[in-house]
């Protein structure tokens, strides 16, 4: 665990968040998949898309589509209903 903390206080320092999030209020896919996050101890920015157009435009940058969530983690995005096992598998990827 303290391992993880470290790693992601190092990213945090440099400004890059390891793992972001991008999210609606109100969407039940995203409060499940953060629940995984919170669950494996894995630290994210959650970012509202219904707070901020260019965090819209961005997560559509990045996935190519409109709908949340919107996981990257490392250089892998992940869109729709969370697979654990692939949350997992991304997390591994990026050294979480």
């Amino acid at each position: 665990m303290s391992n993880l903390i470290d790693k992601a206080k190092r990213a945090l320092h440099r400004g890059t968040p390891l793992v972001r999030i991008y999210t609606q209020p109100t969407c039940a896919a995203c409060r499940s998949a953060k629940a995984y996050l919170d669950q494996k101890g894995v630290a994210y920015q959650d970012i509202d898309v219904t707070r901020d157009p260019a965090a819209l435009q961005e997560m559509r940058r990045v996935s190519g589509l409109r709908i949340t969530p919107v996981l990257v983690i490392g250089d892998r995005v992940l869109t729709g209903e969370p697979d654990p096992a692939a949350i997992d598998a991304a997390l591994a990827a990026a050294g979480l």
